[in-house]
């Protein structure tokens, strides 16, 4: 177990309704697996946190690093006593004598052996794997979906259901919209704003996965290239006008152009949690507008979910 799992593992503690480990792999498995499954699934990830010297705290419910382990091997760690130091100095001249009757063959491999590098335990291995494989699924799955059926959305929204609501507005980035029409065709029994509402919650509890993944880098090259778009679109209607208002000079008679909104705009209704949220995320990303967080949320969603439910 590595700090990251552990730190994982105790941001969902933090939830009062998460409070035990049994919940934490009962919610990570999904409603799907059997109590059985659960229970077997528990014992081996509280052995795995035992033998990595990690114990729950009584008072914060916590994982925390053993003192006791860090006591012990700092004692290990403790200079050798002058009894050994005694003899080991009594010994020298005995080494010396023999360093000089010793061929070179001899010499050569006590140099050598030192440079040797220690083989690495099966389970040093397998830490090494497990942690490339997690820090490989943050770059395409930051919001860490792993039911098959997406119910860490419904999850969300179970929790928050009973908060009251808050009304905000928000500007739609076409490629947003068009990638979280998949999320909406999925659970076509939900309000696409509490859909919504579901990811901006899901993108704060794993925030700080956010900058580490591919999706954040992506969302800056959608971002730029909707901005592009836009400006383009803007100038060919600026033109379109400019043209109908000349023909109106020369006295035609001609009808005037009716363009869409360039954006889509949507006006949401947030549970107290999920705008709470917002706020949080707003703080973290500064260098956007309300607006971009909430499409940066619902972008997060949608590729986190091509990873998971929404693969097939």
């Amino acid at each position: 177990m590595t700090q990251k799992d552990i730190d994982q593992i105790n941001t969902l503690l933090s939830d009062p309704k998460c409070d035990t480990l049994k919940k934490v792999v009962r919610k990570l498995m999904g409603n799907e697996a059997s109590p059985k499954d659960v229970t077997d699934k528990y014992r081996e990830l509280y052995a795995k946190i035992k033998d990595s010297g990690y114990k729950s705290n009584p008072t914060t419910k916590l994982y925390e690093l053993n003192r006791d382990t860090k006591k012990t091997n700092k004692e290990n760690k403790k200079p050798k006593s002058e009894k050994q130091e005694v003899k080991v100095a009594k010994n020298e001249p005995v080494k010396e004598e023999k360093k000089k009757v010793e061929t070179p063959k001899v010499a050569t491999t006590k140099t050598e052996t030192p440079s040797k590098k220690p083989r690495r335990t099966k389970k040093e291995i397998e830490e090494e794997r497990t942690k490339a494989e997690f820090e490989e699924n943050i770059k395409i799955n930051p919001l860490r979906l792993i039911s098959s059926t997406g119910n860490e959305i419904t999850d969300k929204l179970f929790y928050s259901s009973k908060d009251k609501t808050t009304g905000t507005g928000v500007y739609l980035l076409p490629s947003v919209v068009k990638d979280f029409s998949l999320i909406e065709e999925a659970f076509n029994h939900v309000y696409n704003y509490k859909l919504i509402d579901a990811a901006i919650q899901l993108t704060c509890s794993y925030k700080s996965y956010i900058m580490e993944s591919n999706v954040f880098m992506n969302f800056l090259n959608l971002i730029n290239e909707d901005k592009s778009s836009l400006k383009k679109e803007e100038a060919r209607r600026k033109k379109e006008l400019a043209e109908y208002q000349q023909k109106l000079d020369n006295g035609e008679e001609v009808e005037k152009p009716k363009f869409p909104p360039l954006k889509k705009q949507l006006n949401l209704k947030l549970s107290q949690t999920a705008s709470d949220n917002l706020d949080i995320l707003c703080d973290n990303f500064s260098m956007f507008t309300k607006s971009e967080v909430i499409n940066l949320c619902m972008f997060a969603l949608s590729e986190s979910a091509k990873t998971t439910f929404l693969k097939k």
